[in-house]
């Protein structure tokens, strides 16, 4: 079940925080982003962005524009997040040991044969839809309570909110940091529970 009016409250909110929205994004224009980059938002996911797209952050004396624009160029958006993950995956298999054999089988001895065996696992595991820096929530399942997940390396993976809203609340409202919630919060998700290593 999805608290539409939990959503407008949060957004309302960000705002408050100095996080500047545009305005939401049309049926027509989720439905576009869905068929160019071939993942359905969650639900959740889908009502957030059409109440408002969240776009910079005046913090400080700074501006962060760090939110994925999905008006601009959404087929972008995903290539460099499957080029980064990509880039991540190989960094932590070639310097830090990483493999998960349960899903790779052995460990092959060739460095260029392990990325093969990675790059091919990965255009399978759920995609990960980018929220706000380096955190994302999985398209699969394409139900509403997906975690959101903190992907920095593979070695790096946490889940940063046991769902949408609490994720939200916990990065971008003070006061909410420590809602944590218990591990069975936590739904679990194809291949990226197995690497995530705990909550942040």
């Amino acid at each position: 079940m999805i608290n539409v009016d939990e959503l407008q409250a949060i957004a309302e909110a960000m705002a408050a925080q100095q996080i500047e929205f545009d305005p939401g994004l049309s049926d027509e224009e989720i439905s576009a982003v869905e068929q160019i980059c071939g993942f359905r938002f969650p639900a959740d996911l889908r009502i957030f962005l059409q109440i408002g797209v969240p776009r910079r952050w005046r913090r400080y004396d700074w501006v962060d524009d760090r939110f994925p624009n999905w008006r601009e160029d959404p087929l972008a958006i995903m290539h460099d997040v499957t080029a980064q993950n990509r880039q991540m995956f190989h960094f932590d298999i070639e310097n830090n040991g990483f493999w998960v054999e349960e899903e790779w089988g052995a460990r092959p001895d060739r460095r260029s044969k392990a990325f093969a065996i990675c790059d091919q696992s990965l255009q399978t595991v759920p995609p990960l839809i980018p929220i706000y820096v380096h955190r994302f929530l999985p398209a699969e399942p394409n139900l509403p309570g997906n975690p959101v997940l903190s992907v920095w390396q593979p070695l790096d993976t946490l889940y940063y909110g046991y769902n949408l809203s609490n994720y939200l609340l916990r990065e971008f409202i003070p006061g909410y940091a420590e809602d944590r919630g218990q591990l069975s919060d936590y739904r679990p998700i194809r291949f990226w529970s197995k690497i995530t290593g705990g909550v942040a």
